[in-house]
């Protein structure tokens, strides 16, 4: 009797693990599934928001693109930016386009799109996505505005009173990186 009770034991401790291993491995594949399906669209519809974004900081500064945007590649580590773009336009001035992403504030890091001129000049910016819920530091991050009236240039701070004292700040290191590189190229 004895013996029997220690084999349905040992039986319970192999069968309870293997179960659990079985069912993670299921979700897991189910999860892998959704994401393969999900993933492209999730992409294509971030590819539209940056997109519309570039097309945004142009047209508020009265800027027409001329031909098509030529993507640049980096030299090196830039831990702050994800795309730079030659943007051509009707004006024959070159500007340089930049996808990147601000260091953390308090709620994360921001996403967003800047338009630097030929004079090294960040003359648009757009918040393309934030990474957390909407705060004070994102809603301050949203309401910052350059052009080529007003730009933001190199050694400028960024402030706004008293909110977003982490997320501006993590946005102006961003920028300063931005101008940084469009002087390298």
């Amino acid at each position: 009797m004895e013996q029997v009770k220690k084999k349905q034991e040992l039986s319970n401790t192999v069968r309870y693990p293997l179960v659990l291993v079985i069912v993670c491995l299921v979700c897991g594949g189910i999860l892998g599934v959704v994401n393969y399906i999900t993933a492209p669209k999730i992409e294509a519809a971030l590819l539209v928001k940056k997109t519309a974004a570039m097309k945004e900081i142009l047209t508020a500064d009265g800027l027409t693109q001329q031909g098509e945007t030529e993507e640049v590649a980096f030299n090196g580590d830039h831990p702050y930016l994800n795309l730079r773009a030659k943007v051509h336009c009707t004006d024959s001035n070159t500007y340089f386009y930049y996808d990147a992403t601000s260091p953390v504030g308090y709620a994360g890091g921001v996403e967003f799109g800047a338009l630097v001129n030929p004079s090294f000049q960040i003359i648009g910016y757009k918040v393309i996505d934030s990474s957390k819920e909407d705060t004070i530091g994102q809603t301050a991050a949203a309401k910052i505005s350059y052009s080529s009236t007003v730009p933001f240039n190199e050694g400028d701070t960024i402030a706004s009173g008293a909110t977003g004292l982490k997320t501006l700040p993590a946005i102006q290191t961003a920028f300063e990186a931005i101008i940084a590189d469009a002087k390298t190229i």
